[in-house]
């Protein structure tokens, strides 16, 4: 079985709703292989590539929070993060431009798939534990050497910023056709889960599509 989501490395609530689903996953009484799909969606394609702030500044000036509002709301989505034993670090994450993240995913889903899962849990961590700007080739050379990808091939993924493209705007194109409007968005048989639910919600979700 095949669960398909939509992903952004600078949601938060993908990283969690992720980890929830492996999980659930993890959980399930099946001898039923559960393969996750992740596709691109990108919150903000017009991100800059350099960071201008923290998370902070960005809830102030992007959402309109106030300062004591956007600390509130970034200490509890830590405090998310971190009750699933994430390394996570919210308040310093770099609100980056994330499309090179995701051409590097797909490259490594259609050339290097055993090692694209590996790759995505390294960006997640880079992004919210280390705090790295996924916009930075080093950034994405290191997070493809961790997940083992073959080097020479990742470095022309970095260097060629069309490389890969196509598949990322097919990914939004697709989710544009399918109505996702916010991520995370699972996709289990013919039910939705979005945002970051419950594992006992996924759970359910999952086996009610086992059952069929």
């Amino acid at each position: 079985m095949k669960i398909t989501y939509w992903s952004d490395y600078a949601c938060p609530f993908c990283y969690i709703g992720e980890t929830r689903m492996k999980k659930a996953i993890a959980a399930m009484d099946t001898t039923e292989p559960i393969e996750l799909e992740m596709k691109a969606f990108q919150l903000d394609p017009n991100a800059p590539r350099k960071s201008v702030g923290n998370m902070t500044d960005l809830f102030v000036h992007k959402y309109g929070f106030s300062p004591d509002e956007a600390e509130k709301r970034i200490d509890s989505i830590t405090a998310m993060g971190r009750q699933e034993g994430l390394n996570f670090n919210f308040v310093d994450a770099q609100f980056v431009n994330t499309v090179d993240a995701h051409r590097l995913t797909k490259y490594a889903q259609s050339k290097e798939p055993e090692k694209a899962d590996r790759l995505i849990e390294v960006l997640m961590d880079a992004y919210f534990g280390k705090n790295a700007a996924l916009s930075e080739p080093d950034v994405l050379r290191c997070a493809a050497q961790s997940a083992g990808l073959n080097m020479e091939e990742a470095e022309k993924v970095i260097k060629f910023d069309t490389l890969y493209l196509d598949e990322v705007q097919q990914d939004e194109t697709e989710a544009y056709m399918r109505g996702v409007s916010s991520v995370p968005l699972f996709i289990i048989g013919d039910e939705r889960i979005a945002g970051a639910d419950s594992i006992t919600r996924m759970k359910a979700a999952l086996q009610k599509a086992l059952e069929k």
